[in-house]
């Protein structure tokens, strides 16, 4: 049974890039420019792009408005680069402590505007806790931490593809932050690095549990099936969540388990629910059970 979504789900901050706040570049040149940047906490490289904003308003992070994307998108314009500068890099760090299964989201990558040359659009994605965050300059450079769920695209496609990381290894860790780095590095950095976009659309965390995770323990015992007003679950671990969901797929019941293996049920109509048990956000088990 897979598809059933876990409660407690968060989202990404503007996730689906709809929201963008102009700002003036070219102050330093005196070239007025404007250009707009991602709200909900998204930030380019100022180290590298802070400089080329106020000179020139060019950066990393832009808006994206073609008729492919059905509203805006994040576009993303790796530029020059040196040999002690070899990418571009922009992230988001905002505050998720329920891990999801994976993340979400869709691409389009230029590739290396110079033929022959292999340019990388890496999408990388990591959960900390407020003890070992990385430090601000850490994300403004692009580096990431060995844990980190990396995704490296090298082939251009011209259209919008899926993509996903999987975040499973997270599971079960006790975490505060979640950052997603998008990151273009160069193939060539010895002469004219050229140029290289992309577009990144519709970041969303996922929740749904796998069937894998259903597998993962078969020893558990479900009793009466079907029930009156309760049942007995064993096997199951202490702290175990226990939801119930209708034929649609709505959460109608949640519960814990304690000391107790008896969930009461007395409140709910009769009828067939499915029923999924998880711990630390991972299911373990599901199975239809029936009420009469």
């Amino acid at each position: 049974m897979s598809g059933i979504i876990c409660k407690a789900q968060q989202t990404i901050p503007n996730g689906g890039f709809e929201l963008f706040s102009e700002y003036e570049g070219g102050v330093l040149s005196g070239n007025i420019v404007t250009y707009e940047l991602p709200d909900g906490g998204w930030t380019e490289n100022v180290i590298i792009n802070n400089l080329g904003r106020q000179y020139t308003g060019v950066g990393y992070f832009y808006k994206y408005d073609s008729a492919d994307a059905n509203g805006y998108a994040l576009e993303l314009k790796r530029g020059t680069a040196t040999s002690q500068v070899p990418k571009n890099n922009g992230f988001i760090r905002f505050e998720c402590s329920n891990v999801p299964s994976k993340i979400t989201g869709k691409y389009k990558f230029s590739g290396s505007s110079i033929a022959g040359v292999t340019d990388t659009l890496r999408i990388a994605a990591y959960f900390k806790s407020v003890s070992d965050t990385l430090i601000l300059f850490d994300e403004h450079t692009g580096n990431i931490p060995d844990d980190a769920i990396i995704l490296d695209i090298i082939d251009s496609n011209n259209t919008f593809s899926d993509f996903e990381l999987d975040m499973s290894s997270f599971q079960g860790q006790s975490v505060d932050y979640l950052s997603i780095q998008l990151i273009m590095k160069t193939g060539n950095i010895i002469t004219n690095p050229g140029q290289a976009t992309a577009v990144i659309d519709d970041l969303e965390l996922d929740y749904t549990l796998s069937t894998i995770d259903i597998l993962n323990n078969i020893s558990i015992n479900i009793y009466p099936n079907p029930f009156s007003n309760n049942f007995t679950i064993e096997n199951a671990p202490i702290e175990s969540e226990i939801n119930l969901y209708n034929s649609t797929g709505k959460l109608i019941y949640h519960t814990k388990l304690n000391n107790s293996k008896t969930v009461q049920t007395s409140q709910l109509r009769n009828g067939l629910y499915y029923m999924v048990i998880s711990k630390d956000n991972r299911m373990i088990y599901s199975e239809k059970i029936i009420k009469k």
